[in-house]
């Protein structure tokens, strides 16, 4: 009984090896999307940097924001705290917090990190059509960090 077992637990590792690479094998190959490139395939538009006017706002990414606040929080809200600027990024999440008021959290590409945009509670209409993925433009105020991620308050969707 004890080498049937043995066979079998090496049988059932097998499979689920042979699964595991299998599933790799046909996952679809990502798609790299130049400025200027048409997409062939449905997915959310590419990200590209907002156009802004001279004198205007300053602009950052996403991951700008989440890299200053990784590496130094102390330095990154003397930089962006109660400072008006535009931030892009992709859309990683769309929520409310406990007093009902709508935020969005970026994808900056640093898990704990990523920035948490809160809009007034007026802005439930504006939000309601994006989704997970979609890049989107905001003008914010950065509202310092919380656990390492930049929280941007005062958010406007452009």
């Amino acid at each position: 009984m004890g080498t049937l077992a043995k066979w079998l637990g090496i049988i059932f590792l097998g499979l689920i090896v042979v699964g595991f690479y299998g599933a790799i094998a046909l996952a679809p190959n990502p798609v790299v999307i130049r400025a200027g490139q048409v997409a062939t395939e449905v997915g959310p538009p590419p990200i590209v940097q907002p156009q802004v006017a001279p004198g205007a706002l300053d602009v950052f990414t996403a991951r700008d924001l989440a890299v200053a606040y990784d590496e130094n929080a102390v330095a990154a809200d003397a930089s962006f705290k109660d400072k008006r600027f535009f931030v892009y990024g992709q859309v990683e999440s769309i929520d409310t917090d406990f007093n009902g008021v709508p935020c969005i959290t970026l994808d900056a590409g640093m898990y704990f990190s990523n920035p948490q945009l809160k809009f007034g509670k007026d802005a439930h209409g504006s939000l309601a059509d994006l989704r997970k993925g979609h890049p989107i433009v905001a003008a914010c105020t950065g509202g310092g960090d919380s656990a390492k991620g930049p929280m941007l308050r005062s958010c406007t969707l452009l």
